[in-house]
């Protein structure tokens, strides 16, 4: 992921949904930097864990360490998958 999308930016509302859902299945929601699409029929959200804060890019994550959560029109989650 080049850039995380801003918590507090348009999709606050997505992140918002999305970190409930990941804390229910994970112990890093906290660390968590997000990717969001919009497809045709809600979003697609994908949970960059971070495991490297001090460095850059696509260092800072690990690459099996994400999950996606899909959510519907309605802001509601769908499918979640864990990817690492």
């Amino acid at each position: 992921m080049e850039r995380p999308e801003d918590p507090h930016g348009p999709f606050s509302r997505q992140i918002e949904v999305g970190q409930h859902v990941l804390q229910q299945y994970e112990n890093w929601s906290d660390r968590a930097e997000w990717e969001v699409v919009k497809t045709s029929d809600g979003w697609m959200l994908t949970a960059w864990r971070v495991e490297h804060p001090d460095r850059k890019g696509a260092e800072r994550y690990l690459p099996w360490g994400y999950s996606t959560i899909e959510l519907d029109y309605r802001m509601v989650a769908i499918h979640y998958n864990r990817k690492g």
